[in-house]
């Protein structure tokens, strides 16, 4: 829960969840750089790295400030100035090159920070800066600026998972799980779109209003008779999931400084792309958490031919800066994401470069009855539980207010001149 998620922050409050407050990132977490281990005092000792952090947080900043508040790229405040669609047009990792730095050590920096402390993510994206656009960077960042709001402040105790089974037991009708949604057909009914939804086992359900509440790529995996437009088609493709597994690992006690538990490795270095300290302070038990992204998922994979050989790995690297202590959790649970088919990926997706000014305008854009939501589709918190609040909120205002597509015929896709 970050500093202004104020949507989550109050359905914990409905849902009588509690909320803890996480431990810092401290001042000695670890950073592995290019073979080279240490925090940022030990790094600033370095004659030139702080002049190439100064240049690197004054040149991401002069583009923050281009970027107008409360507005979609494919707005026109964005969409027709010319400078920032030419940012659309290459990526964070291209933007990082043009900063002039003394050192080696500040450009990889000058990256990790783009990347909420590790190069291998591009902010609360899950692509790598070489694959992110900057436009989508400066505008998520103007957005739900990371540093400034941090966003993991707070955490939920038992996690926020267990949020949606709670609310779907709220429901008056059952929430149908397991049985992917595999078409959505839309018919005009005197004056009237009617939908019917498939299902993988051959259900069928009526509906006035369909909401697909899932990420763009996901969501081209439905069948849609019509065709949705040829810009949503292309949006679905132009917004690919990211690489991530997430490790959670319990251990008998914090046997890690106060301030010594974050750690981000660069990718020449390992495979945890970032850890961080999720003790909950009332307790004796200790939590590590890692995300693993992007080449470095693909070293995960390559470490072992199981699971439990993979999380010997994982230990044994963590152990080379925790301690002999990190070889020993009590549980080790981990979110595979790239081999769930649900989710073929990662907790978020990305932008790559031109997929905002070419495709985003088909974002929000209504097909028939067809509402679009799904935490990449917020303005705010992109990647986020907030975000995820807010885009559900807007669709369900449009479903509410009657906003709603035209139901267009297929356009042909092949014409022949006889």
């Amino acid at each position: 829960v970050g500093r202004t998620h104020s949507l989550l922050e109050q359905l914990t409050f409905e849902l009588n969840l509690t909320m803890f407050k996480a431990p810092s990132i401290g001042p000695n977490t670890t950073f592995i750089k290019g073979g080279v281990a240490g925090n940022r005092s030990t790094f600033f000792a370095i004659p030139g790295f702080g002049s190439d952090l100064q240049a690197c947080e004054d040149a991401f900043q002069a583009v923050f400030d281009m970027i107008p508040p409360d507005t979609y790229p494919f707005e026109e405040a964005i969409a027709e100035n010319e400078t920032l669609r030419e940012l659309d047009g290459i990526t964070v990792a291209a933007f990082v090159d043009g900063i002039d730095f003394e050192t080696d050590l500040g450009r990889v920096f000058c990256t990790g920070a783009a990347g909420y402390g590790n190069s291998r993510t591009a902010g609360p994206y899950p692509g790598e800066p070489e694959t992110v656009s900057m436009l989508a960077w400066a505008f998520t960042n103007k957005n739900s600026p990371i540093q400034s709001e941090y966003p993991e402040d707070k955490l939920i105790e038992g996690a926020a998972g267990q949020i949606p089974p709670i609310l779907a037991g709220r429901l008056s009708r059952p929430v149908r799980l397991s049985d992917p949604v595999t078409r959505i057909s839309q018919m005009l009914v005197g004056d009237e779109i009617q939908a019917t939804v498939y299902t993988q086992t051959g259900k069928k359900y009526m509906a006035k209003n369909v909401v697909v509440a899932t990420s763009p790529y996901i969501s081209g995996l439905i069948s849609y008779d019509p065709p949705v437009s040829w810009e949503r088609h292309q949006l679905n493709q132009h917004k690919p999931m990211g690489t991530v597994a997430k490790i959670l690992l319990q251990y008998e006690e914090r046997f890690w400084g106060m301030d010594d538990g974050g750690l981000a490795t660069g990718i020449e270095d390992g495979m945890l792309s970032i850890c961080i300290d999720a003790t909950d302070q009332r307790s004796e038990k200790g939590i590590y958490v890692c995300l693993i992204v992007g080449k470095q998922y693909d070293q995960f994979v390559k470490s072992g031919e199981t699971n439990e050989e993979r999380i010997d790995a994982v230990l044994n690297e963590l152990s080379r800066t925790l301690g002999q202590e990190a070889l020993s959790p009590l549980t080790v649970d981990i979110g595979n994401w790239p081999v769930n088919p649900f989710v073929q990926g990662s907790y978020s997706s990305y932008w790559p470069p031109l997929a905002w000014t070419r495709f985003g305008s088909a974002l929000l854009r209504p097909e028939g009855v067809i509402q679009w939501c799904s935490t990449e589709h917020a303005l705010k918190w992109h990647g986020y539980f907030e975000g995820a609040i807010e885009s559900g909120m807007r669709a369900a205002k449009d479903v509410i207010e009657g906003n709603i597509g035209e139901l267009k015929e297929p356009e042909p896709h092949i014409t022949l001149d006889i």
